[in-house]
């Protein structure tokens, strides 16, 4: 089954903490003072050694603190050839209109190659800085709406009326068109969030960060697509680690330890809100190479930390489970603010040897299936 290997775009770049490996690792999960508005030279460098890497895609994050994440898209889409650009979009930041004409433009420029992440919206604080006042419930019921005229746009071929209690349009319609209709990502864990992804997600960002709870959530989501909407989901997504890798695990853990080391220490020091501190003393290690410790101080997810093949290993339990598109973080992020580099050759070439390790795993794991072979744990 065919899968994707997905990065993240920073906006712009980050200064070491320290004049050490560990300080310039620690520099992902935290900073001193981060850099506002978008660097044109680290959106650019991010795009093209995420392409050459071996990268699918790459998400663009959305908050109102933010640079604008259509502009971004275009920007990197711009820098390369064949990378995929995911743009985070949250629901009532613009008129679906013309959210999707803007979609629909960089999909046609980029020759097919813009997707977009719907997104609620993560706090009540940040919808309220763009004038979002609406309730979570009222937020999703406005969203049935919006996604029915965002959909529409994309492919009506004829002017369009809608009215409803959030948006009204008359004669809406579109003369730019995607190159092809762009695949649509939700998220979502609730009761209301699940109902979404299932009746409009091509797809589902699955909340857990177990093979298990993956699995139990692909087969909660499909249902309610398949009983409520009659449609069938195939695709799903992690979208939350971050890779710490060694020639070794024990050279892997040996640095995670260090950058935690680094990010507490920070923290200590007053440099980041001291209510991260709360989890100290909860276990560093959920299962194998997921290392939870450095997301629950920073808010930037969990890692998996390890040498490629143990990373890999975990990354196609995920597969087994029914996940196809995967984020592996944190080390494609690396671009510092004065263009000096922040990880190593060799950081590259594992990252590189990750992504071939998984590719070649799905295959194996693909010819099992198709040949009804026993099961082989082979990365």
């Amino acid at each position: 089954m065919p899968i994707e290997i997905r990065g993240r775009i920073p906006f712009n770049g980050k200064q070491p903490l320290s004049d050490t490996p560990a300080g310039r690792y620690a520099s992902f999960f935290v900073q001193r003072s981060p850099r506002a508005g978008a660097d044109a030279s680290v959106i650019i460098r991010a795009a093209r050694e995420q392409e050459a890497l071996g990268y699918d895609s790459s998400l663009i994050p959305q908050n109102s603190l933010r640079a604008d994440v259509w502009t971004c898209c275009g920007w990197a889409l711009t820098a390369t050839r064949r990378l995929n650009l995911v743009a985070a979009h949250r629901i009532g930041w613009q008129q679906p209109t013309l959210a999707a004409r803007t979609l629909a433009t960089l999909d046609q420029l980029s020759g097919g190659r813009q997707q977009v992440h719907i997104l609620q919206g993560r706090t009540d604080e940040d919808m309220r800085r763009d004038g979002d006042f609406l309730d979570k419930a009222e937020r999703y019921a406005r969203s049935e709406e919006y996604l029915e005229i965002f959909k529409r746009t994309l492919v009506a071929e004829q002017p369009f009326d809608f009215s409803g209690r959030y948006y009204q349009v008359r004669d809406a319609y579109s003369t730019v068109r995607p190159t092809r209709l762009p695949t649509l990502h939700f998220p979502g864990g609730s009761d209301a969030g699940l109902d979404l992804a299932a009746r409009h997600a091509d797809v589902w960002a699955v909340a857990g960060h177990t093979p298990e709870q993956a699995r139990m959530g692909i087969e909660r989501v499909s249902r309610l697509a398949l009983e409520r909407h009659g449609r069938e989901l195939q695709r799903f997504w992690v979208g939350a680690f971050n890779l710490i890798l060694g020639r070794s695990d024990e050279l892997a853990w040996a640095k995670a330890e260090a950058i935690t080391q680094e990010v507490e220490a920070f923290i200590a020091a007053g440099h980041a809100p001291q209510p991260l501190l709360s989890s100290a003393g909860e276990p560093q290690t959920d299962s194998g190479a997921l290392y939870t410790r450095l997301g629950r101080l920073s808010g930037h997810g969990p890692s998996l930390v390890g040498s490629p093949a143990t990373v890999a290993a975990h990354v196609l339990a995920f597969y087994r489970a029914g996940v196809t598109c995967f984020t592996l973080g944190g080390l494609c992020e690396y671009h510092s603010y004065d263009g000096s580099d922040l990880i190593g050759h060799e950081d590259r070439e594992l990252l590189a040897e990750v992504i071939a390790l998984i590719r070649r795993g799905v295959a194996d794991e693909d010819r099992r299936r198709a040949s009804n072979e026993p099961q082989r744990e082979r990365v």
